[in-house]
């Protein structure tokens, strides 16, 4: 299982706050669910927000994923639900859980790219294949 990691370095002239202190120019930080970052004079912030990932099977078993799933942080529901993030089929047909996850922008995916997540997890990457390919 892997455990999401965020980190942020200000590089910039005017600073960055996370949680209202300003941050050490060039040294990174782990940041966690639910800082608050302000870059520089803006007004604008951002929070940072930990979305697990939550798959769903459709027109198929997932018992053989579950375990492929722990592997890069994420659990199987039953259900879809609207914290679902992808929706797993080996084959597009028209099913209502398609139908929830094109609703809510939600990518569908092969069960070899949870396999293909293994492997970029596995390797050290920092970021999951790309569900469109």
């Amino acid at each position: 299982s892997i455990k999401s990691r965020v980190a942020l370095k200000d590089v910039s002239r005017f600073g960055t706050l996370v949680n209202g202190k300003k941050l050490m120019k060039n040294v990174e930080v782990v940041l966690n669910s639910g800082d608050v970052i302000k870059f520089g004079s803006q007004s604008s912030e951002f929070k940072i927000i930990l979305i697990p990932l939550m798959f769903v099977c459709s027109a198929m078993e997932n018992s053989s994923l579950i375990p492929v799933a722990a592997k890069i942080g994420g659990v199987f529901r039953k259900d879809w639900t609207l914290d679902c993030t992808h929706l797993v089929m080996k084959s597009i047909t028209v099913t209502i859980k398609v139908v929830q996850a094109l609703i809510s922008c939600r990518p569908v995916v092969h069960p070899r790219w949870l396999e293909e997540a293994c492997k970029v997890v596995a390797s050290g990457a920092n970021a999951l294949p790309d569900p469109n390919e």
